[in-house]
């Protein structure tokens, strides 16, 4: 057995040694990649009002709203090993004894002695909240008086549950489950559960918590740390694996652009000459197609050649928000158009160092890519902000997705997700190659719904004051 790292509010909860198998268990089958890992650690959440507790208060701290033990665990098992970072201090703290971890164990028990009665109680008046609710708000109130104390409100638990009248409608079935589990009254017939089953149960969850022949909570802090290092890792490499292969295509399209612009320029010239002498009606017509749609491979080229060879940006420190603004005054026709939403969020004095033009042009990319994939009727959200030492530029659309096999090739120049025709593809290619000349990244993420594209971009650099006095 070993405590849980500290809570945001400064209190550290203890973790047995079987949850801490079960989370093992989920990190090393890698349960966070999606919910085939979530049943498992519902069960493991539903005997255990400690482990219960702990997470829905990472989950509260994160913005997750998780209203029963399926939503927490399928949150679990997303952000598993971001959330077990046990910091370095509070590795060497010695474990609980013998003596806690017997009243860990008969707190945990009747933890969950009251979230099975106020689950009992409300599936037999059917009415107000599920069942489900029930068990989970019994976990967290009997959890939080258990190992945390008095000293918090029980509303502080329920952080899933907004509505006034339906928290306190769980805060009195939890209230009077904890009475009867305590002996101040009889079961009630509408429990349906005898006392020697009640006492069965918590009969079991003491036995989770000082069954012998567990260690996984002796190197799990370790295999959290070792896993998050390698997804950390992992991420590095791909991006730096991108980095390398956009760098490689740009060298081509430069080379390429060059070479093709020659033969171009020959077809257009001679084009143009033979439509000077020409008479015959059907051959001039003939000649001008030719000749459009040379300039057409002309202005593909040069949409190239912005990928592989920028101008050089011409920066300045400036406000945000004012840039945004104009970008959404720019594209409010086609949003009128096509009946979509964007709205802005940025602090008023967010001092950005760059070229106004360019970053015109990529976030404009990446608003059109988000109108393509939304089609006619969505959302699109454009978030800005500081994020540590860096200017951070969300933009989020609830459009279908990306794909996997789209997801590789997003910013290659030329490659488009959708069908063929329906445009050039180099938009994204473009504004990952200005985030780069302005010496940031961009990320991809799955949003719900829809895909949150991220710029990340230095702050600008402070003028060096110079003292007039030193000598």
């Amino acid at each position: 057995m070993r405590l849980l790292p500290r809570l945001a509010f400064g209190r550290r909860l203890p973790l047995c040694d079987v949850s801490a198998a079960a989370l093992a268990e989920a990190l090393l089958l890698g349960a966070r990649r999606g919910d085939a890992g979530a049943p498992a650690l519902a069960e493991a959440l539903a005997g255990d009002a400690s482990l219960t507790l702990w997470v829905s208060a990472r989950a509260a701290a994160a913005g997750a709203e998780t209203r029963n033990l399926p939503e927490l665990a399928a949150w679990l098992a997303e952000n598993l090993s971001a959330a077990l970072r046990w910091p370095a201090d509070d590795l060497h703290r010695p474990d609980p004894d013998f003596a806690a971890r017997r009243r860990y164990a008969e707190s945990a028990a009747r933890a969950v002695q009251v979230a099975e009665g106020a689950s009992r109680m409300a599936a037999a008046r059917r009415g107000g909240v599920s069942s489900e609710a029930a068990y989970f708000a019994g976990l967290l109130i009997a959890g939080q008086r258990e190992f945390l104390g008095d000293d918090l409100a029980p509303a502080h638990c329920l952080w899933f549950w907004a509505d006034e009248d339906a928290r306190n409608g769980l805060q009195l079935l939890v209230s009077q489950a904890v009475g009867i589990v305590a002996g101040d009254s009889a079961l009630p017939a509408e429990w349906k559960l005898k006392r020697r089953a009640l006492d069965r149960l918590a009969a079991d969850v003491r036995r989770r918590w000082l069954e012998p022949g567990h260690c996984a909570a002796d190197w799990l802090p370790a295999l959290a740390a070792r896993l998050a290092e390698t997804e950390e890792l992992r991420s590095v490499q791909w991006e730096r694996l991108e980095t390398e292969k956009l760098e490689s295509l740009a060298e081509f399209a430069a080379g390429a652009g060059h070479e093709m612009n020659n033969p171009l320029a020959v077809i257009s010239g001679r084009a143009q000459l033979l439509l000077r002498d020409e008479r015959d009606p059907e051959r001039r017509r003939d000649l001008a197609v030719m000749h459009a749609q040379a300039m057409r491979v002309h202005e593909m080229i040069a949409d190239v050649m912005l990928f592989a060879r920028p101008p050089r940006p011409r920066r300045e420190t400036q406000d945000l928000a004012p840039l945004l603004a104009t970008l959404a005054e720019e594209l409010s026709p086609e949003l009128a158009r096509r009946e979509t939403t964007l709205s802005l969020s940025c602090p008023t004095a967010l001092a950005i160092d760059v070229d106004r033009g360019q970053l015109l042009i990529a976030l404009r990319a990446l608003c059109e890519n988000s109108l393509q994939a939304i089609g006619r009727g969505g959302r699109i959200d454009i978030a800005a902000g500081l994020a540590g030492s860096e200017i951070e530029i969300v933009v989020r659309d609830d459009g279908p997705g990306i794909p996997p096999e789209v997801r590789r090739h997003l910013f290659d120049p030329f490659y488009s997700g959708r069908a063929s025709g329906r445009g050039l593809g180099n938009g994204l290619s473009k504004c990952w190659r200005i985030v780069a000349q302005h010496g940031g990244r961009m990320e991809v993420a799955a949003a719900s719904p829809g895909t949150a594209f991220t710029i990340r971009l230095p702050p600008p650099i402070a003028p060096t004051v110079t003292d007039q006095n030193a000598v």
